[in-house]
């Protein structure tokens, strides 16, 4: 169990102000469920501009005296995954729920720290990062698809998964990564976001169980705690490349080495035995790879490679086609070919629209941009006439 404070009490070098409550209140969502304090977010988005003054001496008063503010606990739900099958647990997502004001803090602790993560992290990680998303993830992919197809090279990338990754940080860890990437202040603001972090279990939508201390991972629930996540990755990432040989091919340079999505991540170019190697440095960092879920996929121009490795996909060097791998890792592809699936079935025209079928404009957008992706960047009449309706 860490302690929420270090040291003699002093004030933070540069204290929590009124405008900083104010932006993190605003960015607070309407739509999520409150924490044990019971505040919801709309309260707190439509207050009266004097709280924000108020909030801010209290959060200051905390680090100034070290005065604890009872704001670290949650509540631990369990919702069903969607598609899966009721009854198992394993079907079953934790959800904690946390008190408002612990999630301003975090707001306004990740505002400070954007510009020191983004240096930090590798350019091969998406998630959770401002302006990058899945897109990105899917134009590398084509991009290698691309790449195989018109110098007739073949790719290997192995694909891993954690388990229950949030959940296994090692919060001592955290912490002395983030003395050498963010500033003291923010350090000391996150070691108190760490600490006394008590669960309470909600059963039957009322009923509550005896609460318990949480002494591992980063609390899910607020904004900053995957990035702390892809904090704690990246440093593992970096000690992996310094284990793995140079990618063994001929494909030339621009490669990626890894494609990540927060705790889902593609080495690529590297023999698939090596995937025991990044297993190993991974476990020092209490990061398990989910075994189940680990794929071998093999980009290559051959069809007659995709008959080999069914047989053996250590002996050919992969499992999958290109199309199959990215459907695998993003859905997108499967996406669309649902919608060409459900064009079939209605005998839709070409100049109607998708908004016809039940989906809507996100859901249109999403799959005209999916298309544009895994077409090469044309787009069918329909398409354009969907977003048209928009």
């Amino acid at each position: 169990m860490i302690s929420p404070f270090q040291g003699e009490p002093k004030p933070l070098e540069k204290p929590i102000t009124p405008e900083e409550v104010r932006k993190s209140f605003n960015s607070l969502n309407n739509n999520k469920a409150p924490g044990e304090d019971e505040i919801h977010a709309k309260l707190l988005k439509y207050r009266t501009p004097l709280l924000d003054q108020t909030i801010a001496d209290i959060f200051n008063t905390t680090f100034n005296k070290h005065e604890k503010i009872d704001i670290n606990g949650g509540v631990l739900i369990a919702i069903q995954k969607p598609g899966k099958k009721k009854g198992p647990p394993k079907n079953l997502r934790p959800i904690t729920l946390l008190n408002s004001l612990r999630k301003a803090l975090s707001v306004i602790n990740l505002n400070r720290i954007r510009p020191d993560v983004k240096r930090y992290l590798s350019n091969s990680q998406s998630g959770f990062r401002q302006n990058r998303s899945t897109a990105d993830v899917v134009w590398t992919h084509k991009w290698l698809s691309a790449k195989t197809l018109k110098e007739d090279v073949r790719i290997k990338i192995t694909g891993i998964d954690m388990s229950s990754a949030f959940n296994t940080i090692n919060r001592s860890q955290i912490l002395e990564i983030l003395k050498t990437i963010i500033k003291e202040d923010e350090v000391r603001i996150i070691l108190f976001l760490l600490s006394n972090t008590e669960i309470t279990t909600k059963m039957n939508g009322s009923s509550k169980a005896m609460p318990f201390m949480s002494n591992v991972g980063t609390p899910q629930g607020d904004s900053l705690s995957p990035v702390l996540f892809t904090i704690y990755l990246e440093n593992a990432l970096r000690e992996i490349r310094t284990t793995l040989p140079e990618p063994n091919s001929s494909y030339g340079r621009g490669i990626p080495s890894e494609i990540a999505y927060a705790d889902d991540v593609d080495f690529i170019g590297h023999d698939y035995a090596f995937i025991a190697k990044i297993q190993e440095t991974l476990e020092k960092y209490q990061l398990k790879v989910n075994t189940d879920k680990t794929e071998f996929t093999l980009l290559s121009k051959s069809e007659e490679d995709w008959k080999k490795v069914k047989k053996d996909p250590f002996e050919f060097d992969g499992t999958r086609s290109v199309d199959e791998s990215i459907a695998d890792n993003l859905g997108i592809l499967v996406a669309y070919r649902t919608y060409e699936q459900l064009v079939q079935e209605k005998g839709e025209k070409e100049e109607e629209s998708m908004a016809d079928l039940g989906l809507n404009p996100k859901q249109v957008f999403f799959l005209s941009y999916a298309q544009v992706i895994a077409d090469g960047g044309t787009q069918t009449k329909t398409f354009k006439l969907a977003l048209k309706k928009i």
